[in-house]
């Protein structure tokens, strides 16, 4: 009764969190050596929360011209509207895209492979110009996911998929939802996750430390 009353309790109703999934989404984690986990419903609330977590009005963002195309209609359609500019560059671009970045360029968005195209991206030397510039380094890394791509070891700052690939069976053999893992920036990401999905009961998120 005293955590009903201070408000404190772990679970208050089923969809915003329950022993179950919190199990599940433990399994998933550890075998990831993850810090932050956050899931959402589907693949683009998790883009689009990461998206926002890093990016504020007036910011720059460079984003892959092979993007999951939910991604491109967030950043022409919606980025727009709060003052944020993104430029499409070419994924095989690598190192180059040095000649990319602005003073105001806050991330870096990668796919790889990318969606439909399958180009691979040269992720550490994308990392190591937007890490020289202060920038995030947000990877969808739906198509190989963490099970054939570390991209955290590769520089990324923000791991995102669908569970609906090689990894859905240790969740549920029907798994449709998405992943977006952080190094330290989860109460940004779960904010903006609340915002885009309108409400938390579509969101799950859990800590533990790196393994």
């Amino acid at each position: 009764m005293e955590s009903l009353e201070k408000r404190t309790q772990a679970y208050s109703y089923g969809r915003r969190g329950s022993p179950t999934l919190q199990a599940a989404f433990r399994r998933h984690q550890s075998s990831r050596g993850r810090r932050r986990l956050c899931s959402c419903v589907v693949r683009f609330f998790c883009g689009h929360a990461a998206l926002m977590s890093v990016l504020d009005s007036g910011d720059h963002v460079l984003v892959t011209d092979n993007a999951y195309g939910p991604t491109r209609t967030f950043c022409d359609k919606i980025l727009t509207r709060f003052g944020i500019e993104t430029t499409y560059y070419e994924p095989t671009i690598g190192a180059g895209i040095a000649d990319l970045i602005r003073p105001n360029t806050r991330a870096v968005f990668c796919e790889s492979p990318g969606s439909l195209t399958f180009e691979v991206q040269d992720i550490p030397a994308i990392a190591a110009v937007a890490h020289k510039h202060q920038a995030f380094v947000i990877a969808d890394n739906t198509w190989a996911t963490p099970l054939l791509f570390d991209a955290f070891a590769h520089g990324v700052d923000i791991n995102l998929h669908a569970a609906t690939k090689y990894n859905r069976r240790p969740l549920r053999r029907d798994a449709r939802c998405g992943h977006s893992e952080q190094r330290d920036l989860e109460a940004a990401a779960r904010h903006a996750l609340a915002i885009l999905a309108c409400t938390l009961d579509l969101t799950t998120s859990i800590s533990a430390s790196a393994g």
